[in-house]
């Protein structure tokens, strides 16, 4: 039973059957051998007849002795491993079980009658049963309706049931099922089938979603709804617009965007605070949303801005939909600390049409006709038209707002200056200039202040050119430091944003740090009507100023009602007479009287007085003979471009 190498021919389990089965061929020849003799001691003449004729039985026995032993063995193989299988499946069934026992998931498994086979603990856990009380019981009785009702769901409606009859995996989101105390709960909810030869069923995996979803819905409201006033924000509101403006091509039905301004709500957050205006603005969208047609939509698009999607809404009825909302509005009161505050709105409608497709253009388009309803008075609507004229004239000045902004980043702006001459005339007769301004298009060509100074004014955007302005001047100014004996003084215009700018006087002072003149050659110049309007800060302005040296004249001078009234309150150096009287002095006596006025008074409060716009010899005697101090305007310099290369004493400043 050996070969070379010392390794078996036969399986193992044969030769172990042959070393310990060795008695099954000892036996088996000898039960052969028994037989024969009995045969031939019966039939062939005597046991010992033919001893010959017993070797053939006796090797017949022992290989049937060997056959029995060699399927003794294997069939006691075969149990064995049989055996050690079904310990294996054994210990693998009590492992996957705890491992579902130990799931946080709950998982059960069902017939196809819906009776429970198996239920893990976690499964138990949330829906509040003992393990018997639903092995063997139907789990859509127990666990899609209320306990000790009937069932309002057919099993055939069943979604478990559907998946054992469709033999599909599916999943199924809030699903709602109840506790054995009758909660209901929403559960995400996972059902595969399993399908044997002789039976099928299915495995059904959930887990309690509850809180899952009241974190989705408060994550939802809180990206879609404005959290002080509950109502839609301004992304939220724009896909509600977006919807609004997709039916019009649909239903062609014709609605309408307001865009809502409060008036003067900065007054009342100065006055009174945030707080109070936050409690304001709460309760204003109340009273709105209690006021506007059930099908309309309002939202809040940041401060005291709101929108209005008025659905279904014509042209005819917009306005009187709009004067409705602001009687409403105007019927509205705050109550604060014993006062009472009314709001006016200023409100700009859109049409919308299948002719606008973005609510980016729609929000625009609201937005600027509100912008134009609050230039013209405020507390009032104003309708978009693309034929506007007003509205195309306020496009026109914003879209200076652009190019203003380019030209000072890429410092396109230049200083021009205008002599100032002295009429009385002395034998030193120092240098004195206005300086102006103008700004460079993009191909290079010079544009007058009045083509781009009046977008300014409106959108605030003169302090950041008034800043330009003065340190290109004390730049000019530090580079002739030398030569500034010649020089009486240098007249620099500030526009009245400028002076009530918290920031701007800290920038002068800065300023004038930085170069080493004397501040004594800078006069800065106001306008009668910015000192008027901004007494208090006008006057704090100038006095702070008038610290460093610094000199200060009142522009355009006589064009308000009140003018001497507030002269005496201004520490200024010089008033600037107003250019209308100039023009017209030789012709006009009451403005010869006027200038005469203003000459006499000054003198009395000793100012200087200056003429502007003088643009003729004629003039210019009748000035000196009332005797005004200085004189600026066509018939002494025309405006030329300040020469930054040339030195002070080389630039044309004569009369």
């Amino acid at each position: 039973m050996k070969i070379l190498g010392g390794r078996s021919f036969l399986p193992n389990w044969v030769v172990s059957a042959c070393r310990e089965m060795y008695l099954w061929p000892i036996v088996g020849a000898c039960f052969v051998l028994v037989l024969a003799i009995v045969y031939n001691a019966l039939f062939c003449g005597g046991p010992l007849a033919n001893p010959v004729g017993y070797l053939i039985p006796i090797l017949t026995g022992a290989l049937c002795g060997m056959l029995c032993a060699i399927w003794y063995r294997h069939a006691k193989v075969h149990l064995e491993e049989a055996n050690a299988h079904g310990q294996r499946l054994e210990t693998l069934s009590t492992r996957y079980e705890k491992i579902l026992q130990s799931s946080g998931e709950g998982i059960y498994e069902v017939d196809r009658q819906g009776t429970c086979l198996f239920i893990n603990r976690s499964a138990l856990e949330m829906l509040g049963y003992e393990e018997q009380e639903l092995l063997g019981k139907n789990m859509h009785r127990l666990t899609h309706c209320p306990p000790n009702r009937e069932t309002s769901v057919d099993i055939s409606d069943c979604p478990i049931h559907k998946i054992s009859v469709a033999s599909k995996g599916a999943r199924f989101r809030d699903d709602i099922k109840y506790r054995k105390d009758g909660s209901p709960f929403i559960a995400d909810t996972f059902a595969y089938p399993v399908i044997d030869k002789d039976t099928s069923s299915v495995v059904v995996m959930f887990r309690d979603a509850t809180e899952e979803r009241k974190l989705q819905k408060r994550i939802h409201h809180i990206s879609n709804f404005d959290k002080l006033t509950g109502l839609q924000n301004r992304d939220s509101f724009k896909e509600s617009l977006k919807e609004t403006l997709e039916s019009t091509h649909i239903d062609h039905r014709q609605h309408a965007l307001c865009y809502i301004d409060i008036d003067q709500f900065k007054v009342i957050n100065d006055t009174v605070g945030h707080v109070a205006g936050d409690l304001m603005l709460q309760k204003f969208s109340t009273h709105l949303s209690e006021h506007i047609r059930k099908d309309d939509i309002l939202g809040r698009l940041g401060g005291d801005e709101f929108g209005l999607i008025l659905h279904h809404c014509t042209s005819s009825d917009i306005k009187n939909v709009i004067k409705n909302l602001q009687n409403h509005a105007e019927k509205f009161t705050f109550l604060w600390d014993d006062r009472v505050y009314k709001v006016g709105l200023s409100l700009g409608i859109c049409p919308l049409d299948q002719t606008i497709n973005d609510s980016i253009q729609a929000l625009k388009m609201a937005d600027q006709a509100c912008f134009l309803a609050k230039e013209l008075g405020r507390n009032r609507y104003h309708i978009y038209s693309s034929d506007d004229s007003e509205l195309s004239t306020m496009n026109a000045q914003m879209n200076w707002v652009s190019r203003i902004n380019r030209a000072l980043n890429e410092d396109r702006f230049l200083l021009r200056y205008q002599p100032i001459e002295r009429l009385a005339k002395r034998k030193k007769n120092q240098k004195r200039f206005e300086i102006l301004l103008s700004m460079l298009d993009e191909s290079g060509g010079q544009l007058p202040p009045g083509s781009f100074l009046p977008a300014a004014e409106r959108y605030n955007l003169m302090p950041s050119i008034d800043r330009w302005v003065v340190k290109k001047a004390f730049d000019w100014l530090q580079k002739n430091r030398e030569e500034l004996d010649l020089l009486d003084f240098v007249s620099i215009n500030l526009s009245g944003d400028s002076i009530t700018e918290d920031t701007f006087l800290e920038f002068i002072h800065s300023e004038l740090e930085k170069h080493s003149f004397s501040a004594s050659k800078i006069c800065f110049e106001i306008t009668e009507t910015v000192a008027i309007q901004q007494m208090h800060k006008a006057l704090h302005f100038v006095k702070q100023i008038k610290k460093t040296g610094c000199r200060f004249a009142l522009d355009d001078f006589g064009s308000g009602m009140a003018s001497f009234a507030y002269l005496k309150h201004l520490p200024i150096t010089y008033v600037k007479i107003d250019g209308s009287f100039i023009c017209d002095l030789i012709r006009n006596p009451l403005s010869r009287e006027i200038v005469h006025s203003i000459q006499k008074i000054s003198r009395v409060m000793q100012i200087s007085t200056i003429a502007e716009h003088a643009e003729d010899q004629e003039t210019l005697e009748l000035l000196e003979s009332i005797g005004i101090d200085y004189v600026q305007g066509y018939i002494i310099a025309r405006p030329e471009i300040l020469p930054f290369e040339l030195p002070l004493k080389q630039v044309d400043l004569r009369g």
